[in-house]
């Protein structure tokens, strides 16, 4: 009797501690040139959404951060732009609060909401990594 005591014990505990652990926030920051400093951002001016992931992150809907031109109003948006006007994107925050959490607890997985920020580079471009070229061959004399 205590055993099963100490395990509904354990598992009520581990599962308040492990569904109260707060949120997560995860960002993703462009870089520039020189030195592949942080690129600047318009930090007043951020486009928001929030996505869903279904089955437990089996299936996701699909995002192209685009703006409608014109009024709006019209569904779906027959004049899609750029997001950022023709300059990148500088950062992309998600974040994953506690309602969240609570929803895919409450779904069991089904249904989990994310919130997500894309900040718009003020700079005209970011910095790309080179490409690394294939390293060359061994020698004829040297092969295994």
């Amino acid at each position: 009797m205590k055993r099963a005591r100490a395990v509904i014990v354990s598992v009520v505990l581990g599962s308040l501690l492990g569904g109260s652990s707060g949120c997560y926030r995860y960002s993703w920051q462009a870089r520039g040139d020189p030195g592949l400093t942080d690129v600047p951002v318009d930090a007043y001016n951020p486009r928001s959404a929030t996505r869903w992931s279904y089955v437990w992150g089996l299936l996701q809907d699909k995002w192209a951060p685009t703006d409608c031109a014109g009024d709006g109003t019209a569904r779906p948006c027959s004049n899609q732009i750029p997001i950022c006007g023709g300059r990148p994107v500088g950062r992309v925050d998600t974040a994953f609060s506690v309602g969240s959490a609570l929803l895919m607890f409450l779904t069991l997985g089904m249904a989990v909401p994310e919130h997500v920020t894309i900040y718009c580079s003020t700079a005209g471009t970011i910095s790309v990594p080179p490409v690394k070229p294939p390293p060359p061959p061994p020698p004829e004399g040297r092969r295994r």
